[in-house]
């Protein structure tokens, strides 16, 4: 327990250090050579050109896309990693960086951090990442803010099985409205920029 509140001390420290930006998600296992990490990482340039710091788990993958093209931007690159058995050796792209203990944590420090998201294909992880947000913006629990998903062929079927949600009435027609899904980094790049552009607030729905 001592432990755990340490780590959650540490955090708020952390915190503290680290401006607003845009969290991006994505899976840990996705080569240098694929096209979603080249696509992120030119997002993560074009977000630190617009002088938006880039925040992400700090972790290979996405990840270490995002952070590596915020990092040759000479932006705020920002890593929030946890100690995890496989997977999730920190990259070396972040000019600021964190360690924490447990996803509760690091889930609260993306929350609390991010005034967007760019959710790139993943897996379990970044679903889990992904319905968390979605889930505290349906709920009311934060305000609506920009969420784009990455890649318009691979969340076809997650939109499918949104749609038959949709159907049973489990979830409500706006709530389909809670994010976006885009395909090209510039596109992705403008539209969290003119969100966050302080003239026309966060909510670009």
């Amino acid at each position: 327990m001592q432990a755990s509140f340490e780590d959650a001390r540490y955090a708020e420290e952390f915190i503290k250090t680290v401006p607003h930006g845009v969290t991006v998600f994505g899976s840990a296992r996705e080569m240098e050579n694929s096209l979603y990490y080249k696509r992120a990482y030119s997002l993560g340039k074009l977000l630190a050109e617009r002088n938006i710091a880039v925040i992400t788990g700090g972790g290979p993958g996405i990840m270490q896309a995002a952070n590596h093209g915020a990092h040759d931007a000479r932006g705020v690159s920002v890593g929030i990693n946890i100690n995890l058995p496989f997977e999730q050796d920190k990259n070396c792209f972040t000019t600021k960086n964190i360690t924490v203990k447990t996803f509760s944590l690091r889930k609260h420090l993306f929350v609390t951090l991010s005034a967007a998201y760019a959710v790139f294909p993943g897996g379990f992880g970044t679903l889990d990442e992904f319905a968390e947000i979605i889930t505290l913006v349906q709920t009311e629990k934060i305000p609506p803010i920009p969420i784009a998903l990455c890649g318009k062929s691979f969340w076809e079927g997650l939109l499918r099985w949104f749609e038959q949600l949709k159907g049973y009435n489990y979830i409500s027609p706006k709530d389909m409205s809670i994010f976006t899904i885009m395909e090209e980094p510039v596109e992705i790049a403008d539209y969290l920029s003119d969100c966050l552009d302080s003239d026309k607030g966060i909510d670009c729905k």
